[in-house]
């Protein structure tokens, strides 16, 4: 029982430290390309704008193709 409950709470850990490297992640790719919004502010207008791209997906587009992931910024109605 006490291996269950470490197991449980290793999984939360984990699950929480990638969430913070995801949105590092995000946020350093929207310094890169010079854009002036927040992660924040992205996030919303993302979701806002109906896009189902999660953390995971976005932080992996921004590593491997920053043109992409700067399209997708463009593509928002966010004031620069």
């Amino acid at each position: 029982m006490h291996a269950e409950k470490n197991a449980y709470k290793s999984r939360k850990l984990r699950k929480r430290e990638l969430r913070r490297l995801w949105i590092a992640r995000i946020n350093g790719a929207l310094d890169q390309i010079g854009s002036t919004i927040s992660y924040s502010r992205f996030m919303d207008q993302l979701k806002k704008a109906g896009n189902r791209l999660n953390r995971k997906s976005l932080s992996e587009i921004a590593i491997r193709d920053i043109e992409s992931f700067r399209k997708i910024v463009e593509s928002l109605s966010v004031p620069k």
